[in-house]
């Protein structure tokens, strides 16, 4: 049986590969709608497919790429301290974003060791904003 080359291919968080044919006993209850992952590991013609789509075989993104910043399950925190170990400012945003997506920033003021006061506000992401999971 030859794959359809005009069939959308697509890639997706791990989470989906429940819906794999070869997982269909294991997930009975999902439907009868299933996906067949491609392998271009092993199968040079499955990796000329996913070329032909546009992407890199060789190079597939993290679940957390793959997001772009439009799931609120997952979260970055690019965290600030200071020189006694204290958060002074925190950036907040989805897992995926990139420059130029929302996120919120938070500030926090200390007398000593002791928080007065911490301001959230709303926040651009710039570049040096994002940071990656190990």
């Amino acid at each position: 049986m030859q794959y359809n080359r005009n069939s959308p291919i697509r890639q997706l968080p791990t989470y989906y590969e429940r819906w794999d044919m070869q997982e269909r006993f294991q997930y009975p209850t999902l439907g009868p709608d299933r996906l067949i992952l491609l392998d271009p590991g092993t199968n040079a013609y499955e990796a000329q497919l996913i070329q032909w789509q546009g992407m890199d075989p060789n190079a597939p993104l993290a679940d957390w790429q793959l997001l772009r910043g439009s799931n609120d399950a997952y979260f970055f925190f690019n965290t600030v301290y200071n020189t006694s170990g204290q958060i002074t400012q925190e950036t907040k945003y989805y897992a995926g974003a990139s420059v130029g997506d929302l996120a919120k920033k938070t500030y926090y003021l200390y007398s000593g060791t002791t928080l007065c006061a911490k301001l959230e506000t709303p926040y651009t992401l710039q570049s040096g904003d994002l940071i990656s999971p190990p």
